[in-house]
């Protein structure tokens, strides 16, 4: 199907398609067996991957057809392919840029930073290991506020203990907020990794942390939930080993990453775990194997390649440019509608929705990458300049966590900094990225703080 696909192709879409996948696989293959091992760890090479998921081959394999349609929402997306290729490729051409601007820096022998490893003995890790477990235990208050005994509906991800699964215990206006500390259980679980690590002696009861954690995340059934919290436990654990991974484990967890995730998208039922009886309904409707259609909805994500291609495909012939109003949307976020009951509500991403998705309910549950919002802001010089500028802000990121190698903390921002780019990729939503952000590094925030107060004193 997809050499089929393929030959379908034109000259344009096939010269950005093959110049995107080159120089994404370049870029990953010249990191890789650099001699430096912690080259292979530069953001660069993680939006060099994304592009290649989101962009290069997903959608082929989520949408297209053997005639050369893509098909995603009962709408051929084929029109939109060319300038969606070309976006991305130009996204990434800018990331690349303000990644590079300026690499003058060097350090001559690794290891030798801000903060020397002497300076942080086992007792500030133990003292890390109990904020992570405090937090864990706070957020778990959190979600007892909302859902009473109904939590342990959301502890389990198989099966129904019938306690009270729908009972809210709490309904004010700051419901949302307590409902997303479920995201401070990441920050939790990584506090108390590199804590283990390290000396403390409490694997068993992390062991127990992470298997709830694990099972309230399969329950809610947000992928980006599960890889911000694995993703950094992989790299916490590299950095610890000042190793990278073989070729072999890396190739092998990417395909049991894949499958893992489509299994999700079949099975999943939010805030009620994996079903089973979902996975017979999705059956019915495919004729494949088991294993073809775990693949297949394994890339479903992929297709908001499709519905980024429309939007900057319809604009500005069918839609003006909305300037700031992503921005504004985004900072008004802490103001309760109760006080301003106008309060920007997310339209300008929604019209466009309609606009690529005519027809009633369509649009319903659209999302977008990231450099598709950009765009439909100011255009190709929207899209180049915030990606040039996101490079540039990784590229200061990647060289403070050189400088601050052997603080534990540091590690722990980076980790989460890098998958964060994940969802800053793949979700074109100011507000929402603005409110994960919050929801995710709140603790970091204010721990890297006292953290940073203690050891300097």
């Amino acid at each position: 199907m997809i050499l089929d696909f393929l030959f379908t192709l034109n000259a344009p879409e096939t010269l950005w398609l093959f110049s995107l996948f080159f120089c994404s696989i370049y870029q990953i293959y010249k990191s890789y067996y650099n001699k430096n091992w912690y080259e292979l760890y530069k953001p660069i090479n993680l939006f060099a991957i994304l592009t290649l998921f989101y962009c290069v081959i997903g959608p082929i394999i989520s949408s297209g057809q053997d005639d050369g349609t893509i098909i995603y929402r009962a709408i051929n997306h084929r029109e939109y392919y060319q300038i969606g290729l070309l976006a991305a490729f130009i996204s990434f051409l800018s990331f690349k840029i303000g990644f590079e601007y300026k690499n003058n820096f060097f350090i001559k022998d690794f290891g030798i930073n801000k903060r020397d490893k002497k300076e942080v003995e086992e007792k500030n890790y133990f003292l890390l290991y109990e904020w992570g477990e405090r937090l864990f235990i706070l957020t778990i208050i959190c979600q007892v506020i909302i859902f009473g005994i109904g939590i342990f509906n959301k502890i389990r991800f198989i099966g129904d203990y019938d306690l009270a699964q729908n009972y809210v215990f709490y309904q004010g206006s700051l419901r949302g907020y307590f409902a997303y500390s479920i995201n401070f259980l990441n920050a939790s679980i990584l506090l108390m990794f590199i804590s283990v690590l390290n000396g403390v002696k409490e694997k068993f009861k992390f062991v127990f942390y992470l298997s709830i954690t694990i099972s309230i995340f399969l329950n809610y059934g947000f992928r980006w939930r599960l890889f911000m919290l694995f993703f950094p436990l992989i790299l916490i654990y590299y950095f610890y080993k000042k190793t990278k991974p073989k070729i072999i484990f890396v190739l092998s967890t990417l395909l049991a990453t894949l499958l893992f995730f489509g299994l999700i998208q079949v099975t999943r039922d939010y805030g009620f775990g994996i079903s089973l009886d979902k996975y017979q309904n999705f059956s019915r409707k495919y004729e494949d194997s088991f294993i073809s259609k775990i693949i297949k909805a394994s890339f479903f994500d992929t297709n908001v390649f499709n519905t980024s291609a429309g939007m900057i495909y319809k604009t500005p012939s069918k839609y003006n440019y909305v300037g700031i109003a992503p921005l504004i949307n985004a900072v008004t976020l802490p103001i309760p509608r109760e006080i301003w009951p106008n309060k920007p509500s997310g339209e300008y991403i929604k019209k466009i929705y309609k606009i690529v998705y005519p027809g009633k309910f369509r649009e319903v549950g659209s999302a977008s990458l990231g450099f598709a919002e950009y765009y439909i802001s100011g255009g190709w010089i929207a899209l180049i300049t915030l990606n040039f500028f996101l490079g540039y802000l990784y590229k200061r990121l990647w060289i403070w966590f050189f400088y601050n190698f052997y603080d534990p903390l540091a590690q722990l921002n980076y980790a989460f900094y890098l998958s964060f780019l994940f969802i800053i990729y793949s979700r074109g939503y100011l507000l929402q990225l603005l409110f994960l952000y919050l929801s995710i590094f709140l603790p970091l925030i204010w721990l890297s703080y006292i953290w940073n107060k203690r050891l300097s004193s």
